[in-house]
C-alpha cells in the first residue's frame, strides 16, 4: 500500500470521527463510545499538525484517558513512560487538545502520577560521616574502598569506587534519576568534610592527604 493509499484509508478515518463525535453530546467520553473513537483518533493521527510533539505516536492512545468532546476540540489524557524506563517511580501525564476543525494537536498542560512508592530520601551526612570514618580509621578496606601505596610513607591516598557503595548504586527501588542525584549531593559532602580533614582531591574520588608526625 502506498503512502497516498495510507492518507486515503486515514481521511476516510478522520471523516468517520467527525461524524460520531458529532453524533455525541458535550461532556465526557466512555464505555463503546470510547472504544470508537479511540480506534478512528489513532488511525488519523498522522493528519493533524502537531501530531509528533513529544514523540507521541498513535500506538500510545491506547493509554487515553479522560476524554471529553466540547465541539470543535476534544480533549485527552496520556500517561507517558519516558521516565519509568530509568526507574522512575512516577508518569508523566499530558492533557492533549484535537481540534476537528484546524486539524492541529496540543499539548496543552502536564502533571505527575505516582506509579509506586517513592525511594526513601538517603541521609547524605550520615552515609558520609560512616565513610569518613571508614576512611580514616586505618583498619581493612571494604569494597568501595581502595588505600593505594607510594613511594613515601609521608602520604596517604585513598580511592573510593562509588559503585560499590550500595547507597548510591540503581536498583529496583532506586531509578537512574535518583541515583545521580544522591551522587551529586554525596560528592560535594564528601570533598568538603575531606578537604577540613587535610585531604586534596587528586583525580576521580582519589583523594590525598600528609600523614601526621
Amino acid at each position: 500500500m502506498t503512502w497516498d493509499e495510507l492518507n486515503s484509508d486515514a481521511a476516510e478515518e478522520l471523516a468517520d470521527l467527525i461524524r460520531v463525535l458529532d453524533g455525541l453530546p458535550p461532556g465526557a467520553i466512555q464505555g463503546d463510545d470510547l472504544v470508537r473513537v479511540r480506534s478512528l483518533l489513532a488511525a488519523c493521527w498522522h493528519l493533524f499538525g502537531g501530531h509528533d510533539e513529544t514523540k507521541m505516536e498513535a500506538y500510545k492512545l491506547e493509554r487515553m484517558e479522560q476524554v471529553t468532546w466540547c465541539k470543535p476540540e476534544l480533549s485527552l489524557v496520556i500517561e507517558r513512560h519516558g521516565g519509568t524506563k530509568g526507574g522512575s517511580s512516577r508518569a508523566e501525564l499530558q492533557q492533549w487538545l484535537v481540534n476537528l476543525e484546524t486539524r492541529q494537536i496540543h499539548r496543552s498542560e502536564s502533571r505527575i502520577r505516582q506509579l509506586r512508592k517513592a525511594a526513601p530520601r538517603l541521609d547524605i551526612a550520615e552515609l558520609v560521616g560512616r565513610l569518613v570514618a571508614t576512611i580514616e580509621s586505618g583498619g581493612p578496606p571494604p569494597s568501595w574502598l581502595r588505600r593505594d601505596g607510594t613511594d613515601s610513607n609521608s602520604v596517604q591516598i585513598v580511592v573510593i569506587v562509588v559503585s560499590k557503595i550500595p547507597e548510591l548504586t540503581v536498583g529496583p527501588d532506586k531509578p537512574k534519576k535518583t541515583i545521580e542525584g544522591r551522587r551529586k549531593r554525596f560528592r560535594a559532602a564528601l570533598t568538603e568534610i575531606l578537604e577540613k580533614r587535610g585531604w586534596v582531591e587528586v583525580g576521580n574520588y582519589r583523594f590525598q592527604r600528609q600523614r601526621a608526625c
